[in-house]
């Protein structure tokens, strides 16, 4: 007889128990789920969804069962469908929960921060960048939003504003409930719209943890609407593009320049380029040239769609640039404390359509020299005056600044 046989054979009963216990458990590893029950509805502007999972144990794995309703929706009132179905949870997936809800409530302070480590910036700059930006071209802008993104304290304010703001349109409710014999009865709730749908609700505390998002999604089939919102996929894109814009000015003006190059190669021998910004399919930007006043600018837009275009663009602003300027000269000389810019687009400053002859019936006679008048603005406010200045140079107040406008600090000259 073996020593481990005959240590067996003489071991006391309890201590004998005790050793079947822990030899059943090494057998049989899972967590014990009592109940799991998953709720995600979303409301807004579209189809209303409600996704029911009830999680039980089956064997030594894990099944939900799954009951997707899609609402009414549109003027017709389109019938509501159900659909049922059910899938296999992995152990792991149970495991993360468990360790998810087991983790001491993260302040927001510090769910910002877990989620904002440098390591985690170094690794996904490069990633952030490829999601907001389709076609790079300029090294410099794409190293400065990399210096930004991989700056830990400039990124905790973007994410904790990021996480102050809200959409319309877009109403998710998520909760999970239950009990398992590891930690006992639980429920935590929330309707963030957000990244890991953060912050949760237990009772009257709020967690901001982000890995209980992660788990509750790792439940979840591909199916579900509200998976990538719980995994925060979107995360990554949204916070580039907040990273991005408070670089907004200084990184469109370094990248544009390198995207429209050659169309600036045509402008500069004529023009200063005095900054860009993005317009879709467009260049748009402010220039001036040594024979205007000090105090004006052309805010141009000019289409880009084929070389000869751009060369027909250019060609037209070159002409109708200096008679514009010329047009509003005296004015725009006689207030030197106003800085003014001349509105440029589409090969002209107005058209009969820019000027809205219902409202000032007055001035319906300028309706056929619309597109020989120019359209001059305030330039530091954002909704600062207009002017429109005819061909003789009459000049006519056509809005005031509203009193609640401020000015601004760009984009402009």
């Amino acid at each position: 007889m073996s020593a481990f046989r005959l240590a067996v054979r003489t071991l006391p009963f309890a201590a004998l128990a005790l050793l079947l216990a822990v030899e059943i458990y090494a057998a049989d590893p899972a967590p014990s789920i009592e109940n799991v029950h998953i709720t995600y509805n979303w409301r807004g502007l579209g189809q209303p969804r409600d996704e029911v999972y009830a999680v039980v144990r089956d064997g030594k794995e894990f099944k939900a069962s799954v009951v997707v309703t899609n609402g009414s929706f549109g003027p017709s009132g389109s019938s509501a469908t159900t659909e049922r179905s059910t899938y296999t949870i992995p152990v792991a997936a149970i495991e993360a929960l468990i360790e998810a809800l087991r983790a001491p409530s993260m302040t927001k302070a510090e769910g910002v921060a877990a989620l904002t480590e440098p390591s985690w910036l170094r690794v996904n700059a490069a990633a952030a960048y490829q999601s907001i930006v389709e076609h790079p071209c300029s090294d410099k802008a794409r190293e400065l939003f990399v210096a930004r993104f991989e700056d830990s304290a400039a990124v905790r304010k973007v994410l904790d504003n990021y996480f102050i703001g809200m959409w319309t349109d877009d109403y998710p409710h998520a909760e999970i409930e239950g009990r398992l014999k590891e930690i006992g009865a639980f429920k935590r709730t929330t309707g963030s719209q957000k990244a890991f749908m953060v912050p949760w609700r237990s009772g009257v505390h709020d967690d901001w943890n982000p890995a209980l998002g992660r788990s509750v999604a790792a439940l979840l089939p591909e199916t579900s609407d509200g998976k990538e919102r719980l995994a925060g996929k979107q995360l990554l894109s949204e916070l580039a593009y907040d990273v991005r814009r408070g670089i907004k000015d200084q990184w469109e003006n370094m990248e544009l320049r390198c995207t429209y190059r050659d169309l600036i190669s045509k402008l500069e021998p004529h023009y200063k380029i005095l900054s860009i910004y993005g317009t879709s399919n467009n260049f748009a930007g402010y220039v001036e040239s040594s024979d205007m006043p000090a105090n004006l600018a052309i805010n141009i837009v000019l289409a880009t769609d084929t070389p000869a275009i751009q060369q027909e663009e250019v060609d037209t602003l070159l002409n109708l640039g200096s008679i514009y300027a010329s047009q509003v000269r005296a004015f725009v000389v006689a207030h030197p404390e106003t800085r003014f810019t001349i509105w440029y687009s589409q090969r002209h400053s107005l058209d009969e359509g820019d000027l809205k002859f219902h409202e000032r019936p007055e001035l319906a006679r300028l309706r056929p020299i619309a597109r020989q008048c120019v359209m001059l603005y305030e330039h530091d406010y954002m909704y600062g005056r207009r002017w429109v200045v005819t061909p003789n140079g009459e000049v006519i107040l056509w809005s005031e600044r509203p009193t609640y406008d401020t000015r601004r600090p760009g984009p402009g000259w």
